[in-house]
């Protein structure tokens, strides 16, 4: 093999070992935000993150479903929603719509666990617990 092309492949092969991502931002001149600095946004209290009320525990019986909104319980500006759930029993279901903080509990199996919610935006994160209990018929 030509010498030239080995050095050619050895340049490519070393561009791919220390490629660095980067983020565009419209307030930056040339319109790169480089791994290590920080995004600022300008938020207000209105746009952070806030518990309004607590969720009150939740008594179902097995085979019930119960649909909470826990974004109706926290305020804030476009919010996504995680949720932990120490359920002790598989096949009882806990799911959240990320984006509309819709939480479905589906009652399988006797079992009694927390739930926490999670709401996250770029001005901050706040969290929520509320606990479930599942009687037996």
């Amino acid at each position: 093999m030509n010498k030239n092309v080995k050095w050619i492949l050895a340049y490519i092969l070393m561009q791919h070992l220390f490629y660095l991502p980067t983020a565009f931002s419209a307030s930056n001149p040339d319109n790169i935000v480089k791994p290590t600095e920080a995004l600022s946004t300008d938020c207000t209290e209105e746009d952070k993150p806030k518990v309004n009320q607590e969720l009150s525990d939740v008594d179902l019986q097995v085979g019930q479903t119960k649909v909470i909104s826990a974004a109706e319980a926290i305020s804030g500006t476009k919010m996504y929603y995680t949720i932990s759930a120490l359920v002790t029993n598989p096949k009882n279901q806990v799911i959240i719509n990320r984006r509309t903080g819709i939480v479905v509990i589906k009652a399988n199996f006797e079992d009694e666990f927390p739930i926490t919610v999670n709401a996250t935006n770029p001005c901050g994160t706040t969290s929520l617990t509320f606990n479930v209990k599942i009687n037996a018929q």
